[in-house]
């Protein structure tokens, strides 16, 4: 197997057949009228800052993905697609955030995961995995769109998760589940992705992402307070926190000793994992 950032890895064929954007029908290093973003200088736009670490190119092999993207994020396949340069853009930005984000974290991949996270760290693996349990609810139902949708979600938490020790573990795993999710759609990023970042010689032999449950299990939540029916902020408890263990909380809060105005209460309405509103 290659070696993790090794160049000339193996791009996959063209993708071909009626269902599958290929050939010189579709060639997206120059997918708008002016060239904006594929290859090909917009003489409008002002010279663009170097990055500080570039990535490398994106492989013409890719050109198909971004159409591929578009098409399964704009419609539900059942609905008729409405065309949108614009569009088609937007799918290449993102997919050019995880081509760049990948290569940025490449150092990192390599650590294993903390065994006790951070709270900021467990929060965002949570929200991955919550998000992977959707998805693949969705690809079960040919919903590819919200499939996208989810990729992109997995995206943002992956870029919010601290590069410590705590959540340098997490990338890894987060981005290997997020290739994999999106590889049916844009096939040719993924596989190369997969191979540079060393995850394996190729993707389709790797095993289809499932959600881990004590990954979305939560420690804590945190329930909206409301007193007389207003909110009046929030209380964060242990997830399994027994019901009188939320109504003293509640009692004791700060916002209790405000507004309730020395009045007792009268009675507590306990909504379980959404709020608590104390009535006097």
């Amino acid at each position: 197997s290659g070696g993790r950032g090794e160049a000339g890895a193996a791009p996959l064929p063209r993708a071909r057949g009626p269902g599958s954007p290929g050939g010189g029908f579709l060639r997206f290093w120059a997918y708008t009228r002016s060239g904006r973003g594929c290859g090909r200088p917009d003489p409008t736009s002002p010279p663009a800052a170097p990055p500080a670490r570039a990535s490398p190119p994106i492989p013409k092999s890719a050109a198909p993905d971004p159409a591929r993207f578009f098409m399964m994020f704009a419609s539900p396949p059942e609905q008729t697609l409405e065309w949108s340069d614009s569009s088609v853009e937007g799918s290449f930005r993102f997919l050019k955030r995880l081509w760049t984000f990948g290569h940025a974290v490449k150092e990192t991949l390599g650590k294993s995961p903390a065994a006790k996270p951070d709270s900021e760290s467990a929060a965002l693996r949570r929200e991955i995995h919550l998000n992977l349990k959707q998805a693949n609810y969705d690809m079960g139902r040919h919903q590819f769109n919200t499939v996208a949708s989810a990729a992109m979600k997995m995206l943002n938490a992956l870029e919010r998760m601290p590069r410590n020790d705590s959540g340098a573990g997490f990338i890894a795993e987060g981005l290997s589940i997020l290739l994999r999710l999106l590889s049916p759609i844009t096939p040719h990023v993924c596989h190369v992705l997969w191979q540079e970042l060393d995850f394996g010689k190729d993707i389709l032999e790797a095993p289809w992402p499932e959600p881990i449950d004590d990954a979305m299990r939560q420690d804590e939540i945190e329930l909206v307070l409301q007193i007389n029916g207003k909110h009046r902020g929030g209380l964060r408890l242990p997830a399994g926190a027994a019901r009188e263990d939320i109504e003293r909380a509640a009692l004791a809060s700060d916002a209790a000793h405000k507004f309730l105005e020395g009045r007792p209460a009268r009675k507590i309405v306990v909504v379980p994992g959404r709020l608590v509103n104390v009535v006097a």
